[in-house]
């Protein structure tokens, strides 16, 4: 790939602009701004390169066909771009950066061209869509799977060539090819970022926003890590399938680290439930498909929470451990509910998908005229033959197999008796499961419910079992109704196993994806590394993560959602914050190597990000609750300090809310802030409802390890206390003006008297913070409520907790000053 710069992409676009006026004039057609403008911009400005641009694609949906401009992908998204001419008039709000897109912007020409751009996007499974008349630039997010809708969904709005001009920055930084491979599409407009206040820390860094690099390692190791880290990779390979996959995992029930008693992360389903992943039912499922009987179909329901693995249960169950079972005996239609869209019908979907599996099918030749479809059709075939095409068959052999080629072909195309008639044959002496997943990826309730009712009268017409795989919490909405209801079902839960043997079990494999591989790398000093075995690296890797405290942070921060503490960790080695060459240098010349704790937190929770906040984080601000309000700035803490102290108490079994809002409100908390509160406190995996439904008023509910982890040992840390600080608002005037003092001397200071001004300033903000406290306890005191709410943590226990934390950060700091003196010695 060529290294394009920002500046290259300037120089372009003044040209482009001195230029534009005269494609106006001359009133180019589509095609022609095409080539002539938006070609330029894309390539010219922006970098992109001709084998990442598809022009004219096929979209096709419910018989309906049409193309697409421009399909602009990367290795890991992708973008629809719909090209008007030059001079096509859009309606724009003036002086607005972004805008709603149920707005002024569904409103003309560019909300019909936004709204063709999102149906594209949506067929094509594309997350982001652009609308553009060469000069005007309209970018948003098309596929949403995060409870956003369309018409609340923000757009980013650039209104002509000279307004790219006077933001070429954030133009660039959005949409360059080198950006958008770093996920800046994903993290500016999944993202939003939310207007600052004065007195918000990160509005006195330099350039909050700015997006580091990948650290110089990683693009040498990137394959073994979509090889070994993602899931996508994972199911499709067999042999790293059984490699990776972890059978069993098992439930902890009070945590000595955190001193507290985990409820059971199942919660009632209101049936009896085998746990597949418990020692002692492994292989349950695998019994059972191999005991099943023709004509005797059975329902089965498979639960688990968000990331548990159910996925790469069915995957593993088909493909590995009853691959013995089932190829060439038992028929398995796997349907994945990720690939429609959400205007798709599902019983649309199901029969497609249905169809295609058939005509793909060699292992039962289900889409062979001899051995399938003509045997489905013998009896159809018989009574056209002996009725209305009796006399055609005497006189014209020919015209009849084209007559009832031709009903044939009319069922094909009608999709459902083709597809019903021809699996009905196929599981006449064998049984056959159809596997219905990922259901959850459709938001709408009366959707998913549409699939549960077609997918199931689907499976009964034709005498297959069916395999419904669903998150908890989607059961429990639905367990009412007439689906679930009405019909005995097996239910199976996958407990997720713990992110640690996961990991170890993908380490190894990411060693033998790189084994043996050789290269040279020239480090930050400008010393060339010669690397004979890149493996290694993942040696370090896995002594470094697993190790007992980074281990455990990683296992805590992923929240019991396996697909998230994967991320954690490809996030911590791509970061830019990761010094991977340096790491793999000292492994090579020493033998050993471990990452610090604090440099695999920074990687994993910053990423490619400067600094943090909280709207791009997975980790919520425990110090600071978003209220508006000093008062509140510590509700979020509050309510975690209280949950984990009352689960200390093994007796302890959920705390209703009613009782939080009513206890509460005796200190002039209002209910909607507590509910805010409490939202984005489930959303962070903190906290859990017993019912495992989502948290409101009615609620009963516990807090998760992450919140005893929040509370006993990361929100006593200094990484984490200053990750915090500079996201959160100051409203008293005294620790303002010294944190914004001491804030404007780190941004100017070297790394040595940098350190100990971060120290300062960490101190500063705990001193604010205790203050706020401090209040808060003679408050909840004056009302009674001093024993479960008006405990002082911060300027206590906390505070010396994080002078402690302090020591070993001035030491760390110390070898580091050791460190680049031995350096400088040795040159």
């Amino acid at each position: 790939m060529r290294n394009f710069t920002i500046d290259q992409g300037h120089a372009a676009l003044e040209g482009l602009i001195s230029s534009y006026a005269k494609h106006v004039l001359s009133k180019a057609n589509e095609a022609e701004t095409r080539l002539k403008v938006i070609d330029k911009i894309l390539k010219d400005v922006l970098g992109w390169e001709d084998d990442d641009i598809s022009v004219e694609v096929r979209c096709s949906e419910d018989g309906k066909t049409e193309f697409a401009d421009y399909v602009v992908r990367t290795a890991t998204t992708a973008l629809i771009v719909e090209a008007k001419k030059v001079g096509e008039a859009f309606s724009l709000p003036i002086d607005r950066k972004s805008g709603k897109l149920g707005g002024v912007l569904k409103e003309g020409s560019v909300g019909e061209a936004i709204r063709q751009v999102r149906d594209y996007c949506r067929t094509k499974s594309i997350p982001f869509g652009i609308v553009t008349n060469g000069s005007a630039w309209i970018i948003f997010p098309a596929v949403r799977t995060d409870e956003v809708s369309f018409e609340e969904t923000q757009a980013r709005i650039f209104r002509n060539l000279p307004d790219i001009r006077n933001r070429i920055v954030e133009f660039w930084e959005l949409m360059s090819r080198q950006r958008v491979g770093e996920g800046n599409l994903d993290n500016e407009l999944l993202s939003p970022e939310k207007n600052t206040s004065a007195r918000r820390v990160i509005s006195l860094v330099k350039e909050p926003g700015f997006r580091l690099g990948r650290n110089a390692l990683y693009e040498y190791i990137e394959p073994a890590v979509n090889s070994a880290l993602t899931d996508e990779a994972l199911l499709n390979d067999i042999e790293a399938l059984k490699l990776c996959y972890v059978k069993s995992s098992e439930r902890l029930k009070y945590d000595s680290r955190l001193q507290m008693y985990v409820n059971d992360a199942k919660t009632h389903l209101g049936h009896k439930t085998t746990r597949v992943r418990a020692r002692k039912s492994t292989g349950y499922l695998e019994t059972r498909i191999s005991q099943d009987i023709p004509g005797r179909p059975r329902f089965v329901v498979l639960l688990g929470s968000v990331g548990a693995g159910k996925t790469t249960f069915l995957h593993y169950t088909r493909k590995v451990s009853i691959v013995s079972q089932i190829n060439n005996k038992i028929p398995w239609f796997y349907i994945d509910f990720k690939k429609t869209t959400a205007n798709q019908n599902p019983r649309h979907f199901i029969y497609e998908e249905l169809l295609g599996l058939i005509e793909s099918d060699m292992e039962f030749s289900l889409g062979d005229w001899g051995k399938s479809i003509m045997p489905a059709y013998s009896d159809f075939i018989t009574n056209l033959e002996r009725g209305p095409l009796f006399l055609l068959k005497k006189s014209d052999r020919t015209k009849f197999d084209l007559e009832i080629s031709a009903a044939i072909m009319k069922q094909r195309d009608d999709l459902v008796p083709y597809v019903e008639r021809i699996i009905k044959y196929a599981l006449q002496e064998r049984a056959g499961f159809l596997v219905i997943d990922n259901v959850d990826q459709i938001d709408d309730e009366k959707r998913q419910n549409e699939v549960f009712v077609e997918a199931q009268a689907a499976a009964q017409r034709m005498g297959s079992n069916i395999i419904m795989s669903l998150r908890e919490s989607t059961f429990l909405r639905h367990r009412g109704s007439p689906i679930f209801d009405a019909f005995q079902f097996d239910s199976l839960y996958i407990d997720p196993p713990s992110v640690l043997p996961v990991l170890s079990r993908r380490f190894s494999y990411a060693r033998q994806v790189l084994a043996k591989k050789k290269i040279e790398l020239t480090l930050e000093s400008g010393i060339r590394l010669t690397v004979p075995d890149l493996s290694v690296f993942f040696n370090i890797v896995a002594q470094s993560i697993l190790a007992a405290d980074s281990g455990f942070m990683i296992e805590m921060l992923s929240g019991g959602d396996i697909r998230r503490g994967l991320a954690l960790v490809r996030e911590f080695l791509s970061s830019g914050h990761t010094t991977a060459d340096r790491a793999l240098q000292i492994y090579i010349n020493e033998g050993k190597y471990k990452f610090p704790s604090h440099e695999i937190f920074k990687g994993a929770v910053l990423g490619k990000r400067k600094v943090y906040r909280e709207e791009e984080s997975l980790v919520p601000n425990l110090f600071d609750a978003k209220m508006g309000t000093e008062t509140l700035q510590l509700l979020r803490f509050h309510i975690v300090a209280r949950l984990v102290t009352l689960a200390s108490d093994p007796t302890f079994e959920g705390l209703q809310v009613t009782e939080v809002i009513e206890q509460l409100h005796l200190v002039g908390v209002p209910s909607k802030n507590i509910e805010l509160c409490l939202s984005v406190l489930h959303q962070g995996r903190i906290i859990r409802s017993t019912d495992g439904l989502t948290v409101d008023s009615s609620s009963k509910i516990i807090p998760n390890r992450l919140a005893g982890y929040l509370f006993h040992t990361l929100g006593r840390s200094f990484n984490f206390i200053e990750m915090c600080l500079i996201d959160s608002y100051i409203y008293k005037e005294e620790f303002w003006e010294k944190i914004a003092s001491l804030t404007n001397q780190i941004e100017s200071a070297n790394d040595d008297a940098g350190v100990k001004l971060r120290i300062d300033r960490v101190r500063v903000y705990i001193e604010y913070l205790a203050c706020i406290e401090e209040k808060w306890v003679v408050e909840c005191n004056r009302r009674g409520l001093g024993n479960p709410w008006g405990q002082q943590l911060i300027g206590t226990e906390f505070k010396i907790a994080i002078e402690a934390d302090i020591k070993k950060v001035l030491a760390s700091a110390q070898r580091m000053v050791v460190r680049k003196r031995r350096k400088v010695t040795v040159k």
